[in-house]
């Protein structure tokens, strides 16, 4: 099977995506893999091997682009809406040109908002998503929104959100006395910020959100912006006591702050987050991680002083059980090996 990989969302999770199709390909399984990227920074921090089953391009320009993808392709796989722009005209051609006996597209992110993706804008205004022969969406996404783009009904597929457990395995470090939290949608840190007050912990916070302002002074905190620091990230997130998401209540979407969770419970990290219907299918308070109900200072220094006096024994087990917890129901490898069989090692 011959299956073109469309990389054009640049970001870390795509990149693992990725390398996690490649990583997984055997030689007697006569795949061949190619893939255009657009990728401008170099991730050096994520280890990565050569494409074993095909070429991997840079994308520079629409002409050069069908030059590259002019072979007869079994599958197209196209990983996300592009970043940027100067990729539009060529997604829009793979949509409505390009020849192969099966598109589909793969999203690794919610659906963007109108406004915020100039080929995702594209895409709804033409409905050039009925070209798709199948879309795979995140479980928890607006399903409504999908159809809007032209998705044919019977094309949508649902898929759950996966880590790079590979990458994000435990590893002996000694825990420093900080709790990390991270991300931007929903998260209320002042609350976060009152809570540790009264608490032996500091905070380290890694996010792309404006610092608030009663913030910005505080001896308790460290605050680094997340794009310029996704480097430094793991090796802060391993060193951290335990990982809390801050979600302020009126946050609509059950499954905010599922990635950080994750990859922090994939390293065998204790996450304390907000207790919602989503997060309870993967989190059971006091076995692999803990609940807050309110988002309130008092509620939120209990949760972390109980979490503070645990054994060394217990907080092992629990560790051990969340990385258990995500290797069950959200490894990464798991989601490509399902997707090989379903698309890239069908016979003929």
């Amino acid at each position: 099977m011959k299956t073109l990989f469309i990389n054009f969302g640049e970001c870390p999770e795509n990149l693992h995506f990725e390398q996690t199709f490649l990583k997984s390909f055997k030689q007697e399984e006569n795949i061949r893999f190619d893939i255009i990227h657009n990728f401008e920074y170099g991730y050096d921090f994520i280890n990565q091997i050569k494409n074993p089953a095909g070429f991997r391009k840079s994308f520079l320009n629409l002409k050069n682009f069908k030059k590259d993808v002019s072979a007869v392709y079994d599958n197209l796989i196209i990983l996300d809406f592009p970043k940027r722009r100067k990729c539009s005209a060529a997604f829009i051609w793979l949509l409505t040109e390009f020849k192969a006996k099966t598109k589909i597209f793969i999203s690794n992110h919610l659906i963007p908002e109108n406004g915020h993706n100039n080929a995702a804008d594209i895409t709804g205004k033409l409905k050039l998503f009925s070209n798709l022969n199948y879309l795979h969406m995140f479980e928890y996404d607006d399903r409504f929104s999908w159809p809007k783009l032209g998705v044919p009904k019977n094309a949508v597929i649902k898929r759950d959100y996966a880590v790079d457990c590979e990458f994000y395995k435990p590893q002996k470090v000694k825990t420093e006395n900080y709790i990390l939290t991270a991300g931007s949608t929903g998260r209320d840190f002042s609350q976060l910020l009152k809570a540790v007050k009264k608490t032996p912990f500091k905070i380290k916070v890694f996010s792309d959100s404006q610092r608030p302002e009663e913030i910005k002074s505080s001896d308790k905190l460290n605050w680094f912006g997340f794009s310029k620091n996704m480097n430094n990230f793991k090796k802060a997130l391993l060193k951290s006591f335990f990982v809390i998401l801050p979600l302020k209540p009126g946050h609509i979407n059950s499954a905010a702050g599922n990635s950080i969770a994750f990859l922090s419970m994939a390293t065998g990290k204790m996450v304390l987050c907000k207790e919602t219907p989503y997060m309870a299918n993967f989190i059971k308070d006091g076995k692999n991680g803990f609940f807050y109900k309110t988002l309130s200072p008092l509620n939120l220094s209990k949760q972390i002083n109980r979490i503070s006096k645990l054994s060394q024994k217990t907080r092992e087990n629990i560790s051990k059980e969340a990385r258990n917890t995500i290797l069950k129901k959200a490894s990464l490898q798991s989601l490509i090996d399902d997707l090989k069989v379903r698309y890239l090692i069908k016979t003929r």
